[in-house]
């Protein structure tokens, strides 16, 4: 690796290499609710100029149910891209089969990727988010908790926050519904829900 530095936690972890290219992700805003538009979502929150900002769907799918001519629609209306405004916020963009011009029920959270710094008092590695301007107050996606579970059906998240895991185990599907993660057999062809389970870390 190119010269910096690497924390080793000797835990089954992999080892952390701060070196030059890095960037920290910081925490904006979430957001939950109905829309502002036909088939999007604005989300007004300040952004850093020159930041690279992404959205991590916690409900990126809303079914909806309603007559149209005299025939009963259910519409699944799904997130699609996400254009920046700015530095003043996102919005969330979607679409659905019929193209209705319906308001989407969707949730999700902004995050953004700090861009490298140019100067400030503090460690230096070249090419980095400026370290120096993360104080205490900063809203940053760090870890919370790290463990192996078994999740037969589904499973509330030991902290608050959002999952990031791994598994190895085909036709389960793994999701995330804001509170608990949800496993469900995808090799079931029939109209309800199937519960699986799997190991993940």
């Amino acid at each position: 690796m190119p010269e910096g530095i690497l924390i080793d936690y000797n835990d089954g972890r992999p080892a952390m290499a701060i070196t030059a290219g890095l960037r920290a992700p910081s925490f904006c805003t979430s957001f939950a609710g109905y829309g502002t538009g036909a088939n999007q979502f604005q989300v007004n929150t300040p952004l850093t100029s020159g930041s690279t900002v992404f959205v991590l769907p916690t409900r990126p799918v809303d079914v909806q149910e309603f007559a149209d001519n005299q025939t009963w629609i259910v519409l699944p209306i799904y997130m699609t891209s996400v254009t920046r405004n700015g530095d003043n916020g996102v919005t969330v963009n979607g679409t659905n089969r019929g193209n209705y011009q319906r308001i989407p029920n969707w949730a999700g959270t902004v995050f953004e990727i700090l861009p490298a710094a140019t100067y400030n008092e503090g460690l230096l590695v070249s090419n980095s988010t400026d370290f120096t301007a993360i104080s205490n107050q900063a809203r940053l996606m760090t870890c919370a908790y790290v463990g192996t579970v078994t999740v037969n059906g589904s499973m509330a998240l030991p902290v608050s926050g959002i999952p990031f895991g791994k598994w190895n185990k085909n036709n389960v599907s793994v999701g995330f519904d804001g509170a608990n993660i949800i496993v469900r057999d995808i090799n079931y062809s029939g109209r309800d829900d199937v519960s699986a389970s799997v190991t993940m870390e």
